[in-house]
């Protein structure tokens, strides 16, 4: 075999590799955009999970404790709000020592949830045990703020993916948190008027 036969071997070597590749790239790239799909259509229980959303600053809770994890199972602490994700997920954890025990007790949640939904003793069923969102310049809001909050909500791609009954939902969501906002479960409130009462 000269070399001019060696030299086309190769080439052909060389284009089927590029081939193979293209080939795999655009297979993942029909995955991505089937996950990204999923994503823009939550089927999610919006009395589990809820966001803070916060300056630049988004970090998604959910009502037995975890923080950061998104519905969806990705990353849902995000910095800046349309940034990657830089937290997986997290939680609080607590422990002491309890009377005379040797050993330290120690609760919360890190991968996994280790408390339930509710104050001590309550129904986790029961609707009132839910997060509870209070921005208290809520009615000040305009509808595009309410839109761009509503697209990380809803894990929206895009901002024109909002639709109305989003916001309006959002927008609701509020009213009703200022509204229930649990004090007779000790939940602090200011009471402005110093009539002795928690007035929404």
């Amino acid at each position: 075999m000269n070399n001019k036969g060696k030299y086309m071997k190769i080439v052909k070597l060389i284009l089927l590799v590029f081939l193979f590749q293209f080939a795999l790239l655009t297979v993942n790239a029909k995955e991505t955009n089937r996950k990204d799909d999923n994503l823009k259509k939550p089927n999610f229980d919006e009395d589990k999970f809820s966001i803070l959303y916060i300056n630049r600053w988004t970090n998604w809770a959910s009502k037995d404790g975890r923080l950061s994890i998104n519905p969806s199972g990705a990353s849902g602490g995000c910095f800046p709000i349309d940034g990657t994700g830089v937290i997986y997920t997290d939680g609080l954890v607590w422990g002491g020592k309890v009377s005379n025990e040797p050993n330290i007790r120690v609760g919360g949640q890190t991968y996994n949830s280790g408390t339930v939904p509710g104050h001590w003793g309550s129904d986790h069923s029961d609707e009132s045990t839910r997060i509870y969102r209070i921005k208290k310049d809520f009615k000040k809001l305009h509808r595009e703020d309410f839109r761009r909050e509503a697209r990380i909500y809803f894990l929206y791609g895009m901002l024109g993916e909002v639709r109305d009954e989003d916001i309006d939902n959002l927008a609701a969501q509020y009213a009703n948190d200022w509204e229930n906002w649990p004090v007779d479960l000790g939940a602090p409130y200011i009471d402005r008027n110093n009539n002795g009462t928690y007035d929404g």
